[in-house]
């Protein structure tokens, strides 16, 4: 019970880090232009989905851009399982080795695992929950429309076993 507090807790701060963002910037294309800023920082906030990445399937996230280097975030997802259902909350810092609209990054955090039930599959059986380490490299494009595009491969997962995964984000950067 103590880790699935401590997981909610966490997810509502990086929910509220909009909050954190200081006043509203204008979004318009030209504005990247004339102040020199990038769209990282003119659009800062993304609400986004990812497959097939650190939250299993899908997951739902939310991230700010703190910096041109640096942005952190969090999500969810809900994946039902013959006999449970399992939830993840992926919580991840990005750091970003270059400037503009494309560029690459590398990404690192935790997927706190939560099961309600008993999930079976050919490694055993599965109640509780658990946390694993998530971080791999990737590539973003941010559009000056709002667009995001994430590729990250390989992500690796380190938690009861070794594991490895790819994800592709699409979402809305405002």
């Amino acid at each position: 019970m103590t880790l699935r507090r401590a997981a909610v807790a966490l997810l509502a701060a990086v929910f509220s880090t909009a909050a954190w963002a200081g006043p509203a910037k204008p979004h318009q294309a030209a504005a990247s232009a004339d102040t020199g800023e990038s769209v990282a920082l003119t659009r800062p906030n993304t609400i986004n989905l990812e497959l097939l990445g650190r939250g299993g399937l899908y997951s739902l996230n939310f991230d700010h851009q703190f910096s041109e280097d640096f942005a952190f975030g969090g999500g969810a997802s809900v994946l039902p399982v013959t006999g449970a259902t399992i939830f993840f909350v992926p919580v991840y810092a990005n750091y970003y080795f270059s400037h503009g609209n494309s560029r690459f990054f590398a990404t690192g955090g935790l997927d706190v695992v939560f099961f309600s039930g008993t999930a079976s599959s050919g490694y055993g059986s599965f109640t509780g929950g658990g946390v694993g380490f998530v971080f791999g490299p990737g590539f973003e494009y941010r559009g000056d429309g709002g667009f995001l595009f994430r590729i990250t491969f390989p992500y690796i997962t380190i938690g009861n076993s070794v594991g490895l995964t790819g994800g592709l984000t699409f979402g809305y950067a405002f």
